[in-house]
């Protein structure tokens, strides 16, 4: 008789994140009050929108904002777009931002001190890819990526650079699993609408239509 093969060894389970707290705001514990106060010390106006279609709310300031109005990243780049969400009785579980740029050596340098930024406050990326050589931008599509996994987080900075001329910075800083959580608002299920952000799913593009 053959002997049994040895199973594999399991993985070893992803740590905790060292803090889930960026740029202030304190992912998992910010409640409403806290994440409109947070809003309105930067002078930012938008209301807490409540998803028609799901038991979750997101406050989504658009516009054109100082680079400076949020001090721990790139402070070159257009930032154009901030996105809160939490359930309907839960704390922020997601804050993402979006950059415009025209010059890929002003987004390739706020990538790199976004990554250098993060990677102080969290440790080394589970995979990243830098800028190395600006002509990658020369082609229509272009696409950088750098990654931090935890258990209880998960933030993603990306260069995307698809049709036109402008290119984006995107940071996403969300817990995992929370969005799935969410129900039909009214009851009934979701079946599968409900979608993690990840750089290659853009968190901004509306909920709703």
């Amino acid at each position: 008789m053959a002997p049994e093969a040895p199973e594999a060894p399991e993985a070893p389970a992803a740590p905790k994140a060292p803090t889930r707290t960026v740029q202030g705001l304190a992912l998992g514990e910010a409640d409403d009050a806290a994440i409109a106060a947070w809003v309105a010390e930067r002078g930012l106006e938008c209301p807490e929108v409540a998803s028609p279609r799901r038991t979750t709310r997101q406050r989504r300031c658009q516009g054109t904002y100082a680079p400076s109005l949020l001090p721990d990243r790139g402070a070159s780049g257009a930032l154009t777009e901030i996105l809160i969400a939490r359930l309907d009785d839960g704390p922020a579980h997601h804050l993402s931002t979006i950059r415009k740029y025209s010059l890929p050596a002003d987004v390739a340098a706020d990538y790199h001190a976004a990554v250098d930024a993060i990677t102080a406050q969290l440790g080394p990326p589970t995979q990243t890819r830098r800028v190395d050589d600006l002509s990658a931008f020369d082609s229509p599509l272009a696409r950088f990526a750098t990654r931090w996994q935890f258990s209880d987080l998960r933030v993603d900075v990306s260069i995307l650079k698809a049709a036109g001329s402008y290119i984006s910075l995107n940071e996403v800083w969300v817990i995992p699993g929370v969005e799935e959580q969410a129900q039909a608002r009214g009851g009934g299920s979701l079946h599968g609408d409900l979608k993690p952000a990840s750089p290659a799913n853009n968190p901004h593009v509306a909920d709703d239509p």
